[in-house]
């Protein structure tokens, strides 16, 4: 699961130094459209006993639509979620579509809130005792989350999760992330 995880990270890695150069023509004062968020996520749900209680959680947006404050207000996310322990290793990886809203879109610092809803692909493995082998499972499910964060500045934010998933993989992987991201890079 760590190999997994270091190949996302090495493709985010090299992601990074080949896209500031796609984007070089594009207007200085036009927002970027990718968003970079990089956290946890805490499984609950049927894994609340399982694994890790904290997974690494790593996430790329596409932004769709800003408010005044060029800041963004619906974009598509693929998100990816792992976590290993004793006999269990699991992963979750989402494709969603977010609306956000803000209470006053004129504030540089605001809070923020939104839902989004998309697909969830989930992996599980474990070890099974009673039958001395490695069960493997996965599935794909729908899944929605209600969002609430906090713009530090049109740049740098933080934002909670709560994710409610079907079942996939064996499980349900309903849980929280808290993610920091930065914005307008390219």
């Amino acid at each position: 699961m760590r190999k997994s995880l270091c190949l996302w990270l090495l493709a985010i890695c090299l992601s990074l130094a080949v896209l500031p150069c796609a984007f070089a023509q594009y207007n200085e004062d036009q927002p970027g459209k990718i968003v970079l968020r990089v956290g946890f996520y805490g499984p609950m749900g049927d894994l609340g006993d399982r694994g890790d209680s904290i997974w690494q959680a790593v996430g790329v947006d596409y932004v769709r639509g800003y408010d005044p404050q060029n800041r963004p207000i619906t974009y598509f996310s693929l998100e990816r979620a792992t976590g290993d322990a004793q006999r269990f290793q699991g992963s979750i990886t989402s494709l969603t579509y977010t609306r956000v809203s803000r209470k006053d879109e004129s504030l540089k610092r605001t809070f923020y809130y939104g839902v989004s809803g998309g697909i969830y692909w989930i992996d599980t493995e474990y070890y099974d005792l009673a039958k001395f082998q490695v069960v493997s499972d996965s599935g794909l499910t729908l899944g929605a989350s209600g969002i609430i964060g906090y713009d530090f500045n049109e740049n740098y934010f933080v934002e909670g999760r709560y994710t409610l998933t079907g079942k996939a993989g064996g499980y349900n992987f309903t849980g929280y992330t808290i993610m920091f991201g930065i914005r307008n890079l390219f």
